[in-house]
């Protein structure tokens, strides 16, 4: 994911590189979240470019939010919930480890 590296977020994973995210929230779409660790990726970084490629690529309207202090932040999952809620009510759920 994209951030700055004016922001909270960057000096808290500078301090802590665990981290926990949550994608998907919508009625009908599956529920993800993953634990894991953060990879920082600043400008300069010899990743920068493909990572900012990536992204942009992806999603295109966020270039306009790019400045000076654009970073990337790499994920690397150690353990994740996929929840998915199906028509019956009951919901689906898988998780467990990721293997590196």
């Amino acid at each position: 994911f994209a951030t700055h590296t004016t922001s909270r977020k960057w000096a808290q994973l500078l301090e802590n590189d665990r981290l926990g995210l949550v994608v998907g929230w919508s009625l009908g779409e599956p529920h993800v979240q993953i634990d894991g660790r953060a990879t920082m990726v600043p400008h300069g970084h010899p990743e920068y470019w493909d990572l900012a490629a990536a992204y942009y690529g992806a999603f295109p309207d966020a270039e306009v939010f790019r400045d000076s202090t654009t970073a990337f932040v790499a994920v690397t999952p150690g353990w994740a919930r996929i929840t998915e809620y199906r028509p019956d009510g009951l919901p689906r759920v898988d998780e467990g480890p990721v293997a590196a």
